[in-house]
């Protein structure tokens, strides 16, 4: 049991800290993210029930399915993991390929970048970078397309692409 507490503590103290990075767009994310927290929470301090693990499995679910970006992922899988992982009962976690979601992803285009740095102060994630007064780049591999760089833009140099 205490082993499973130290990974549920784990998941916590990683999911916690995404949800000031939630842009906010999807209900779902926006408040199922907090509420799987809560319920993560309520496991530290009672034995899960195999309705509340269930419970937790939905949400995750319906946060994955219906999330614009690839941080309102994140926070499902840890969950999915921590189950498959940690719970010797079997639930059902076979959660859908994150490659058959729609998704957006941002692109900085370099006739408007100016080079301010000001994308890349405000990445949660560390993926934009440059130099000063040079356009900045922003490396898909770790974007997690939350919409921070292009909010933060003066310049409107940060575009949306669509990715199906």
């Amino acid at each position: 049991m205490l082993d499973i507490q130290k990974n549920i503590q784990d998941v916590i103290s990683q999911i916690k800290p995404m949800t000031k990075y939630l842009c906010g767009k999807c209900t779902p994310c926006r408040i199922g993210t907090k509420r799987m927290v809560e319920i993560l929470e309520s496991f530290l301090y009672e034995q899960p029930t195999r309705e509340k693990v269930e419970q937790l499995i939905d949400l995750a679910k319906d946060i994955k399915q219906s999330s614009k970006c690839k941080l309102g992922r994140v926070a499902p899988n840890l969950v999915f993991d921590l189950i498959k992982n940690n719970f010797d009962e079997n639930f059902d976690v076979d959660d859908e390929d994150d490659d058959l979601v729609n998704t957006i992803r941002f692109e900085i285009d370099k006739t408007k970048c100016v080079g301010c740095s000001l994308c890349a102060r405000n990445c949660p994630v560390k993926a934009i970078s440059g130099e000063l007064k040079k356009p900045f780049i922003i490396n898909q591999d770790k974007c997690v397309a939350c919409g921070l760089c292009k909010k933060n833009c003066k310049f409107n140099a940060v575009q949306v692409k669509e990715e199906s």
